[in-house]
């Protein structure tokens, strides 16, 4: 067994008691991003996990240095508990357990244990969506479930789109396609002889804060487009999120106005260096321009002039068709013990 403790905090506080620790922690480390902070992940189960039991495994060595996390939300049902992730689904693709890769396993192997420990006798199940094909998590998971006997499964549920920029603009553009370089070149140029197109980079907390009543406004009118609604829930969410990530300059607001109308938005998250597209929003009637496409590649051209080597799409709908993507699948995984009834009528467990 590797040289480490464990440790269980169930206060939602304890987010914030070690975010310096925890963020200091995911500088250090490869293969982070910012849906693995305390500040993304407390605020997610804050705003819609707070009706599962809080279950934050703290990983350190015997000095005490901070090692990682694992950060699980459970459900006591009948007689087996539910272990998910401490974010919900859908909130975002990048759902993972921040752990010196050192003791990825017996951590893993580790926490478990403390929720037999928690809850004796009960059954278990796993669910974890959603968890990115290079994941070492997902590999740790399934050979830890393996030597228990319980078969654990994996199933594609999507795929994120990413580009690696190169040092300049211009070779940026030659990386396009001919015939889809001068599309978009002509687009621009055809969008800047109708309005006059002006782009918006918003970073302070200030500014964040009045420019996501824009996007709001825009996301609103995008929805409705299609008969859906903003929750009130998610758009505090959004609000909240931002708000402190742009407080840490991990949040920007790029906002397309035209003839005096702000017409496009997009909210996109930076960390360590890479640049995560999380939605955008744009006018229906404004479309004759392409508001959506014209701030990607204006997002573009800002990320390369400030040295950022990836972009990251997060959600579909947004524009990809001009601009050379690459594809890496996610899953979810999950797995659940269950019983079986054994010759002398006791209840043993045994694996799906």
């Amino acid at each position: 067994m590797a040289d480490f403790r464990l440790y269980i905090e169930k206060d939602p506080s304890s987010f914030w008691s070690l975010k310096d620790e925890w963020t200091s922690f995911l500088n250090e480390i490869p293969g982070t991003n910012p849906f693995l902070t305390p500040h993304w992940v407390g605020i997610s189960y804050e705003f819609f996990s707070s009706d599962r039991e809080l279950f934050l495994v703290i990983v350190r060595d015997t000095s005490g240095r901070f090692l990682g996390v694992v950060p699980w939300a459970l459900r006591k049902v009948n007689d087996h508990v539910e272990i998910e992730h401490a974010v919900p689904e859908d909130i975002c693709l990048y759902l993972d357990f921040p752990i010196d890769q050192r003791f990825r396993s017996d951590v893993l192997k580790g926490s478990l244990e403390l929720v037999e420990r928690e809850h004796p006798g009960a059954r278990l199940s796993l669910r974890f969506p959603y968890i990115r094909e290079d994941s070492p998590s997902l590999w740790s998971l399934q050979k830890l479930l393996d030597e228990r006997g319980i078969e654990s499964e994996k199933i594609e549920a999507g795929r994120l789109y990413y580009m690696d920029l190169p040092d300049n603009y211009e070779d940026f553009l030659f990386s396009l396609k001919k015939r889809e370089r001068t599309h978009l070149q002509k687009m621009e140029k055809r969008a800047r002889r109708i309005a006059d197109i002006r782009e918006i980079e918003l970073r302070s907390p200030e500014e964040v804060n009045r420019g996501l009543d824009v996007f709001m406004r825009l996301y609103r009118l995008q929805m409705e487009e299609t008969g859906n609604s903003l929750s009130p829930g998610y758009e505090a969410f959004l609000r909240e999120i931002f708000l402190v990530f742009s407080q840490q300059s991990w949040a920007a607001l790029h906002i397309l106005n035209a003839d005096g109308w702000n017409v496009g938005a997009i909210l996109a998250l930076e960390f360590r260096g890479n640049t995560f597209v999380f939605t955008g929003a744009e006018d229906p009637q404004a479309r004759e321009i392409s508001p959506l496409t014209l701030l990607m590649n204006g997002l573009i051209k800002s990320s390369i002039s400030r040295g950022v080597k990836r972009i990251e799409i997060l959600q579909d709908g947004l524009p990809t068709g001009f601009f050379p993507l690459k594809q890496e699948r996610y899953y979810i995984f999950k797995a659940e013990e269950r019983p079986v009834p054994s010759p002398s009528g006791e209840r043993e467990r045994a694996s799906r």
